[in-house]
């Protein structure tokens, strides 16, 4: 049973650094002049389909390649090389590789602003704001827990996030805690998600394995 959203795991639409792109607009004006040139990679489901159709078509049915990987590590490896154009990627693994400037971010998926790159813009403020996608690392308990057990648990989770150094740990690794979830709003939050991700399953022709 749902108990607390702990954490926000923010997203980042990342290029190369010697890209032309500054911006998402940039980056879709670079690709609509290149149709077929470009390579892209997300993770494969929900993100990797809202780039598809929140991206591309929304953006002017931009024609870029899909690039999958198995592991993250060499999309980004591939990313820095300029052989992958455009990427999005949780924050923590380029972090680094923003530091040293190998990457560049034009913009992060959630629905605030990442508190590891305040400078960065939203998908949302960017002008994209269907391309809103954010993890969720959250705390379960079993099925049939009582309320009051999940309402102790969630407020000794909410009390661990709003320790200073817990929410700067997060900070560094591309997160931000949620001090302000409840076992309601969590699983109102996880209906909403389930709405969008399955009438986006639907729109691509998905449907559940019998």
């Amino acid at each position: 049973m749902p108990v607390h959203a702990g954490v926000t795991d923010f997203l980042g639409l990342a290029v190369p650094a010697a890209s032309p792109a500054r911006s998402v607009a940039e980056f879709a004006d670079h690709a609509r002049a290149r149709p077929g040139r470009l390579n892209w990679h997300a993770p494969s489901g929900t993100a990797a389909y809202l780039v598809c159709r929140d991206f591309m078509r929304i953006a002017g049915g931009l024609d870029m390649n899909y690039v999958s990987y198995s592991r993250l590590p060499q999309a980004l490896l591939d990313l820095v090389a300029g052989r992958l154009d455009v990427a999005l990627s949780p924050l923590a693994p380029i972090a680094p590789l923003l530091r040293d400037g190998q990457l560049r971010l034009l913009a992060t998926t959630g629905q605030t602003r990442a508190p590891a790159v305040p400078d960065v813009p939203t998908a949302a403020e960017a002008g994209f704001p269907s391309l809103e996608i954010e993890g969720i690392l959250g705390l379960f308990g079993w099925r049939g827990m009582p309320e009051t057990a999940r309402a102790e648990l969630a407020e000794q989770a909410r009390a661990v996030l709003t320790e200073p150094a817990a929410a700067e740990r997060l900070r560094a690794a591309g997160m931000a805690a949620r001090d302000a979830s409840s076992p309601a709003a969590f699983t109102a939050e996880l209906v909403a998600h389930r709405a969008r991700w399955t009438a986006l399953a639907r729109e691509f022709g998905l449907r559940p394995a019998n």
